[in-house]
C-alpha cells in the first residue's frame, strides 16, 4: 500500500512539472513577441491548465509561472453582459439631432427647437438615418456626434410612404458607420436594445424584448379614430411596426433598435405616452432599405398624398428559418423556397373580399414570381388599379389562383 501511495504522489508531481513546464512555455512565447491574447488555441489550452491545476491545488505554481498579461487576456467575459456588448458595438454610429424651427402662435411667429435621433448608414456620403417627424419643418438641423462634436445637417430626402427621413453631413470626418439587420428573423420574446437621445439624454441605452413582429397599427381603435394627423396617419398606413416592450422616451425618436449583434433591425418611432406602458413601435429595417434603394436610383417620391394602389394585406418576407419552418409542419409546398406569408387582411380590403386568408403564402403574381413584399408592391403599383392574378400556396389545399382588383388609396400601402 505504502509502494502505491508513492506511485500516485510521484505522478502528481509530475503532472504539477507538465503544468509549470507548458506555463513557463507560454510565458517565454510572450516574451519574444506572440500575442497569446490573439491565439484562440494557446487560451483554450490555458483554461485546461488552470482548471486542471485548480483541481490538483496547483494554482498558485501556475499562476506565478504565467505572466498578469496573459492570464488577464484568457479571462472570460460574463455572460450578463450582452446587452452592453450590443450597446457597444452600435453605440458609435448613432448620433442626436437638434433642430429650429418656426413656429406660428397667434399673431407671433416663435422659434422653437426639438430632438431626436439617428444612426449613419453611409459613412463615405455622411448618409443618417432618423424619423421625418424628428425634421419636419425645421429650419436648422444640427447633428451631435457620440464624442460631443456638432455638425450641421442638410435633409436630404423624406420618404413618401413611411415616417422616415436622409440626412446628410460633411463625411470627410470619418463618421463610424452601423450595420443593418434584418428584421424577418426576429421572434417574440427576442431581446432587443435601444440607443438613442432620451430627453436629451444622449446615447441612453434602454433594452427589452420583442412583443410582436409585422403590427398593423391603423387597424386598431387606438388609430383607426382618427389618432393623429391625416399625413402620419397615411405613413402609419404603408408600414407594418415591430413592436417591443423596450422605453422609448421623447427624443428617442429616429434612433436604431439593435439585435445582440449590434445591428439594426428596426427606427424607433412611436409609444404610446398615458394610455399604456411597455409598448412601443419601431419602423422594419427593411423600409430603410428599400428607403435607401430609391434614394440612391432617384426613384423615391417626398409626396405621401400621392394615388397608389393597394390589396390591403398585412406580410412578411419569408425568411429561410420561415420557410424550414413552413416546411417542416407541411405548411408549404416541398418545391416552394420564396415567397411573402400573409399575416393577417384589412377589413373590407380586396385581399378579405377575396378570401385571402392568414397563412396564406403568395408565390407569383400575374406569372411574375413574387419573393419580397417590395416585389407585391412593385407589381400592384404597375397594376394601376387593374384586377391581378395572385398564385398562393394555401395550407392543406394547395396552389390557389385569385383575381384581385387592387382600390387607389392617398399614400403607398401593401
Amino acid at each position: 500500500m505504502k509502494t502505491w501511495r508513492y506511485i500516485v504522489q510521484y505522478r502528481k508531481l509530475l503532472v504539477g512539472a507538465s503544468i509549470v513546464s507548458s506555463a513557463l512555455l507560454i510565458q517565454n512565447n510572450a516574451n519574444f513577441g506572440f500575442d497569446a491574447g490573439n491565439n484562440t488555441r494557446h487560451q483554450e489550452y490555458f483554461r485546461l491548465i488552470s482548471n486542471f491545476a485548480t483541481q490538483r491545488k496547483l494554482r498558485s505554481k501556475l499562476d506565478f509561472a504565467l505572466p498578469h498579461v496573459y492570464r488577464a487576456s484568457c479571462k472570460e467575459t460574463s455572460h450578463n453582459e450582452f446587452i452592453a456588448d450590443a450597446a457597444e458595438l452600435a453605440m458609435p454610429a448613432v448620433v442626436s439631432i437638434e433642430v429650429s424651427r418656426n413656429n406660428h402662435h397667434f399673431l407671433m411667429m416663435q422659434e422653437g427647437t426639438g430632438s431626436g435621433s439617428g444612426f449613419v448608414v453611409d459613412s463615405s456620403k455622411g448618409y443618417i438615418i432618423t424619423n421625418e417627424h424628428v425634421i419636419s419643418g425645421a429650419r436648422n438641423v444640427t447633428i451631435v456626434l457620440q464624442n460631443g462634436s456638432q455638425l450641421p445637417g442638410s435633409v436630404v430626402a423624406i420618404d413618401g410612404k413611411t415616417d422616415l427621413a436622409l440626412i446628410k453631413v460633411d463625411s470627410s470626418v470619418g463618421l463610424p458607420e452601423i450595420s443593418l439587420g434584418d428584421e424577418s428573423q426576429l421572434r417574440p420574446g427576442q431581446w432587443v436594445v435601444a440607443i438613442g437621445n432620451s430627453l436629451q439624454f444622449p446615447n441612453t441605452v434602454t433594452a427589452g424584448i420583442v412583443s410582436g413582429v409585422a403590427r398593423n397599427l391603423l387597424d386598431h381603435k387606438l388609430f383607426s379614430k382618427g389618432m393623429g394627423n391625416t399625413n402620419q396617419l397615411n405613413k402609419i398606413a404603408n408600414s407594418t411596426f415591430v413592436q417591443t416592450d423596450t422605453t422609448i422616451n421623447p427624443g428617442n425618436s429616429g434612433g436604431p433598435l439593435v439585435n445582440l449583434d449590434g445591428e439594426v433591425i428596426a427606427v424607433n418611432t412611436l409609444t404610446l405616452f398615458g394610455v399604456a406602458r411597455g409598448i412601443s413601435f419601431s419602423i422594419p429595417i427593411s423600409e430603410v432599405k428599400r428607403f435607401l434603394g430609391e434614394v440612391s436610383s432617384k426613384t423615391y417620391s417626398s409626396d405621401s398624398t400621392k394615388t397608389s394602389y393597394v390589396l390591403g394585406i398585412m406580410m412578411i418576407s419569408l425568411s429561410p428559418e420561415m420557410i424550414r419552418f413552413l416546411h417542416h409542419n407541411g405548411r408549404l409546398d416541398p418545391n416552394v423556397h420564396g415567397g411573402v406569408f400573409i399575416h393577417d387582411t384589412h377589413k373590407n380590403s380586396p385581399a378579405s373580399k377575396a378570401k385571402l386568408m392568414k397563412g396564406d403564402v403568395i408565390v407569383a403574381i400575374n406569372n411574375s414570381e413574387i419573393h419580397c413584399r417590395d416585389d407585391i408592391r412593385k407589381v400592384i403599383e404597375k397594376s394601376r388599379g387593374n384586377a391581378v392574378s395572385i398564385t398562393l400556396f394555401r395550407p392543406f389545399q394547395g396552389f390557389i389562383t385569385v383575381k384581385v382588383k387592387p382600390v387607389p388609396v392617398k399614400g403607398d400601402i401593401d
